[in-house]
């Protein structure tokens, strides 16, 4: 918060009130006990709320005893939860209570039936593997609010692991009865309720607070400005705004709702993390807008309320989204392990986003329903404006980029098919590149998911694509009043057409468009352009194949279909080896991008491109691999392409103020953006599982894919071409 410039003061307010100018916040100080007055001009009111609706301070395990007056009275009043040593000595001990009542098999009752209760009862079977465990709900069946198809979820899974279920049942511990229908004789040796909530807003003026609602009432009343309110009229249905307005309840601690029932003005929100996170959104919008003088918005029922993660343990749990505040609305749409791993991420990207990194912001981002509709608006302008694109014309009227085809074909390498991509020029769509989350888990975790699922984008072309277009042959082009710039360069040294084709190589966890900009590029020069999926891949398509044997393949296909009497490569990261090892010969040159492999006595042409920003494949081990004599520039423009090889080595950013490029900023913006959307989540998980993360987060800050394919990928169309031609 320091970051942000928010002064933060350890203590608990003892009173807030109004002097008819400023708010006044009586607060207790933590470290010495004084109590000061402080004066704003404005307060938002995040107090939360307490989980145990049969204590008088609301006391429970499931949030720490903190108020001055509750600690006086609290069951555990020997240990101080304000401090984080106090709170983990609390945990410590109910561990080995629980410790101590799993060595003796012991019968556990949990009362509720709810999201909470269900997440403890499934952890307890989980972690303490002898307990006796009861679950018991007034209601007919778990989860009540939530899908009869959620519900019915969290109780199969917990029939399969023993837990008994008793539902349309009253918890009554004093009655003989209760106990004997729910088959516990003897009643249970620990019972943990998991029912309701309970006020705790003891610092506030009592006709700002509620008397109904759940515990036994005490919550802040508000308006549709998220503004605290006295009390209504009989009759009406909000009150006057308190404090002149100044002060506002977001979250747990409000009243949750506004008006009566049937005609709510808001109705029910439920206390859970999501809705109070965008009501504190909305209430500071109009603390900013208040003190502008500008009319004031009004809150909504949030959309994150109709979402609810429910765990089963560790290993299991349900996603259900568009929930609201009627019985059984919303729908089941994520379950089992995905559940779980994405709990688990919004977890891990909360804390990250509370300690500003990029990466919990943008997490933070995907959630909002706002950002959604901002990204779906961007993404619908952006396909308009690609499909009413067109073809960029050339100030050198020797030549114009051809039309580019596409086609995506099966390569047969031995008993088995690999994907592949080419790009070539056409006579006159989107790609869809499948992200396999299967492959993912594969790499994290070893293989749990197919390789079948996974996610699937529509990456836009940068030049017009006409899919399984007719080829264009090299002796049309050379004829035509318009010839491909590789024809025009061949036709002026004196050659003869020659139908040329570049193979692009990815790298690991790469994908065969990784460098589709490129390819495209070199399609529309007159090269026929394959690229490959690889084993270690994204979409998972491949099964352990070496690459040496992929790329030899592909030779031949690309000779008898489509007629190529000359070649080059290029490769990615791994790819870059790929393309300076793979059995030549390669006329047209290879081309290692972020990645080298040692030892290349190759007679054909090489060009290398590095960055020192890169942190993958670092810029001295690439040095170490570059042949002895070869010339090396850090500027793309200063390179000689009257010399056979080269290196091209970046030093700096090519934004101002950032670093050099880092791994992955080769790739095309298209493929990075695709990437980032769906694999961002997952880093959290990659970095506590210590799996290279191959500078996806070093992107994220950077963003400068284009930049670098403006400063690189004319070099290597040149690179190609001049080579092309002289032979």
């Amino acid at each position: 918060m320091s970051k942000i410039g928010v002064r933060f003061i350890a203590g608990e307010v003892k009173q807030l009130d109004y002097d008819g100018q400023q708010v006044l916040a009586d607060i207790k100080a933590l470290h010495d006990g004084d109590v000061m007055r402080l004066k704003f001009d404005y307060c938002i009111v995040c107090a939360g709320c307490c989980f145990g609706p049969f204590s008088k301070w609301g006391e429970s395990l499931w949030f720490p005893t903190i108020h001055e007056a509750a600690r006086e009275e609290s069951e555990w009043r020997d240990i101080d939860e304000r401090f984080l040593e106090g709170r983990r000595r609390h945990i410590l001990q109910e561990f080995d209570s629980l410790t101590e009542l799993n060595a003796r098999s012991a019968s556990i009752l949990v009362v509720g039936a709810g999201f909470i209760g269900v997440e403890w009862v499934t952890e307890l079977q989980y972690y303490f593997r002898n307990l006796n465990l009861n679950i018991v709900d007034v209601l007919p069946n778990c989860l009540g609010p939530l899908p009869p198809s959620a519900a019915a979820y969290c109780a199969r899974y917990m029939t399969s692991v023993g837990i008994k279920q008793h539902y349309r049942t009253k918890y009554d511990p004093n009655s003989m009865d209760f106990w004997q229908t729910i088959g516990m004789p003897e009643k249970a040796d620990r019972t943990f309720v998991c029912i309701g909530v309970k006020a705790a807003n003891y610092f506030m003026p009592p006709d700002t607070l509620s008397v109904t609602g759940p515990g036994g009432g005490g919550w802040i009343l508000f308006n549709q400005k998220l503004q605290v309110t006295t009390r209504p009229p009989r009759g009406a249905q909000v009150g006057d705004v308190w404090a002149g307005g100044r002060v506002f309840a977001v979250g747990d601690c409000n009243y949750g709702c506004i008006g009566n029932p049937p005609d709510w003005v808001m109705p029910p929100v439920p206390k859970v993390s999501f809705p109070s996170e965008e009501q504190a959104n909305h209430a500071c919008r109009n603390v900013r807008l208040m003190n502008a003088d500008k009319a004031l918005r009004d809150t909504y029922w949030p959309w994150g309320a109709g979402l609810f993660a429910t765990s089963l343990g560790p290993r299991d749990a349900c996603f259900v989204m568009g929930a609201s505040y009627r019985k059984g609305s919303g729908y089941l749409v994520n379950w089992w392990l995905p559940a779980v791993w994405q709990k688990d991420l919004i977890e891990r990207t909360k804390v990250m986003e509370c300690k500003s990194e990029a990466i919990g912001r943008m997490a933070a981002e995907l959630q909002s329903l706002r950002s959604f509709l901002r990204r779906a608006l961007l993404s619908l302008g952006t396909s308009v404006a690609l499909f009413s694109a067109q073809c960029p014309s050339s100030a050198d009227r020797a030549y114009t980029p051809a039309p580019v085809g596409y086609r995506s074909i099966q390569l047969r390498v031995g008993q088995k098919q690999v994907p592949t991509s080419v790009w070539y020029p056409a006579q006159n769509k989107p790609y869809q590149h499948f992200i396999s989350v299967g492959k993912i888990v594969e790499v994290l975790q070893g293989a749990l998911l197919p390789r079948s699922v996974g996610w699937e984008f529509d990456l836009q072309a940068g030049l017009p694509i006409f899919a399984d277009a007719s080829p264009l042959a090299p002796e049309t082009s050379a004829a035509s009043e318009t010839p491909t710039r590789l024809q025009q360069l061949r036709s002026s040294a004196g050659l003869l057409p020659k139908n040329c084709a570049v193979i692009f190589a990815h790298g690991y966890l790469g994908s065969r468009f990784d460098m589709l900009h490129l390819c495209e590029r070199l399609a529309s020069q007159g090269f026929v352009v394959a690229a490959p999926d690889f084993s270690e891949g994204l979409s998972g398509a491949v099964s352990e194949l070496p690459r040496r044997d992929i790329v030899s393949e592909l030779l031949a296909k690309l000779r008898r279909a489509w007629g190529a009497q000359q070649f080059g490569i290029v490769g990615h990261s791994a790819g870059g080896g790929t393309a300076t090892v793979s059995p030549g010969p390669f006329a047209c040159g290879r081309v290692a991008v972020a990645g080298l492999a040692p030892g290349y006595a190759d007679p054909d042409p090489l060009l290398v491109l590095a960055s020192e920003g890169d942190g993958v494949v670092r810029l001295e081990r690439v040095l170490q691999a570059i042949p002895s004599g070869i010339p090396c520039v850090e500027d793309p423009g200063n390179y000689d392409l009257s010399k056979k090889s080269g290196a091209v080595l970046l030093r700096r950013g090519l934004k101002d103020g950032q670093q050099a490029p880092c791994h992955i900023s080769f790739l095309s913006a298209e493929t990075n953006k695709a990437m980032i959307s769906l694999l961002s989540p997952l880093l959290p998980v990659a970095r506590v599982l210590e799996v290279p993360v191959l500078d996806f987060d070093t992107y994220l800050e950077l963003q400068d894919s284009e930049e670098v394919a403006a400063a690189t990928l004319p070099l290597i169309e040149d690179f190609f071409c001049q080579n092309a031609a002289k032979q």
